[in-house]
């Protein structure tokens, strides 16, 4: 039996006939644990990109609460 290990990446995967000779080298149960982490590796990015979009959504909400800030001391003072 094969292991995901001992299978080398390779860029010809992205290919229909790299896919089929890949798909020729798991198991099933191969095929499923790769699916599984290739499912954890995109929620993960999900979740980075959500929580970097959330931080600069709070800098610029930041910003433009400090520049109304400064305009009210100049104008009322």
């Amino acid at each position: 039996m094969n292991t995901v290990a001992s299978v080398q990446p390779d860029w010809k995967w992205a290919t229909w006939d790299g896919s089929r000779q890949l798909d020729q080298k798991l198991t099933f149960h191969e095929k499923l644990e790769w699916l599984e982490q290739t499912e954890t590796a995109a929620l993960f990015a999900r979740v980075v990109r959500c929580s970097q979009d959330l931080e600069n959504s709070l800098t610029r909400t930041a910003k433009s609460n400090r520049k109304t800030r400064r305009r009210r001391n100049f104008s009322g003072g």
